[in-house]
């Protein structure tokens, strides 16, 4: 009994080593750009074709003006739109400071875009009603930031959380299996 439950423990511990890295890239990809809000429009180039987000950064328990604009993401030799997509969903990081959430994903080839922030709703009716319930003050627009960096499909993201969770599970079961068989 305690070799299986010493395999069921290693296994876990090797399921959890390869669930790290499918998570990585969601939260730590290249930075591709960063600009403050007040800009209203930035330039970037993009190198590899992949995913990328963008994501928005201002300080922690504020209201982020989200419900004030929608990125438009535009190649610029062609000036063809390209297509956002709201993530199923919204990844984010903080630390005592700053919260840092996705927003929308986009699929980019190698070249050259501009983002413009125009007038609009970046959020559905139900995330705004949510908001407006919180009763926390907005966010100075020159504190909060926009970013773009490159990110993995969706799909990675939830089996790297799979794999996280049924790693924690075997690791947990091990653990506690090789205390109760003594």
């Amino acid at each position: 009994m305690q070799i299986i439950l010493l395999i069921i423990l290693a296994s876990g511990v090797f399921l959890l080593v390869k669930a790290i890295p499918f998570l990585r890239k969601s939260f730590l990809g290249e930075v591709v750009a960063e600009f403050p809000f007040l800009q209203k429009t930035a330039d970037f180039s993009i190198s590899r074709e992949g995913m990328y987000a963008i994501w928005q950064k201002g300080p922690y328990l504020r209201k982020m003006p989200l419900d004030q604009f929608y990125p438009m993401v535009r190649e610029r030799s062609s000036g063809k739109e390209v297509r956002l997509s709201a993530p199923l969903f919204r990844p984010n990081s903080k630390n005592l400071k700053t919260v840092k959430m996705e927003i929308f994903r986009f699929k980019a080839s190698p070249g050259q875009y501009t983002i413009e922030l125009a007038p609009g709703n970046s959020v559905e009716w139900l995330e705004k009603a949510i908001t407006d319930l919180v009763p926390a003050k907005k966010a100075d627009p020159g504190q909060y930031f926009l970013i773009i960096r490159a990110t993995q499909p969706m799909w990675r993201t939830i089996a790297g959380i799979f794999l996280l969770v049924i790693s924690a599970i075997m690791v947990l079961g091990g653990i506690v299996g090789s205390f109760l068989s003594f």
